[in-house]
């Protein structure tokens, strides 16, 4: 009982003392011009900075875009000079390879019996 009695005391009291605080029902709660202009900088500093971030963002993005790109324009050039390489490497060899052919099909080979062919191998 003596707790309930004291928590209305109290409750009492607290409840006097928001009423005494708060403003009348007229009234509305408006900040200080000061503050409200402070924050409007602010939040017009956050602006310019988040601007900021974004351009140097995409600075950066278009920076690694422009490298991928002169990679991508080196490796096909490196790629063109070796795919033209191995062209003519395959070329000669192919043509070593035919020229082998062509002189073992022109009789020289064949007029030998396989005894003779199997014995150099």
């Amino acid at each position: 009982m003596r707790i309930l009695l004291t928590s209305t005391v109290v409750g009492s009291f607290l409840l006097i003392g928001l009423i005494g605080v708060l403003p009348a029902a007229g009234q509305s709660i408006q900040p200080p011009q000061s503050a409200a202009s402070s924050r409007m900088a602010a939040v017009a500093d956050s602006k310019t900075e988040r601007d900021t971030y974004v351009q140097k963002a995409r600075d950066e993005v278009q920076a690694w875009q422009q490298k991928l790109h002169d990679l991508r324009e080196k490796t096909k050039a490196r790629n063109s000079q070796a795919s033209s390489t191995t062209r003519k490497d395959l070329n000669a060899a192919w043509t070593e390879a035919d020229d082998a052919f062509h002189f073992a099909m022109s009789g020289r080979v064949l007029s030998k019996s396989p005894e003779d062919v199997e014995g150099r191998y």
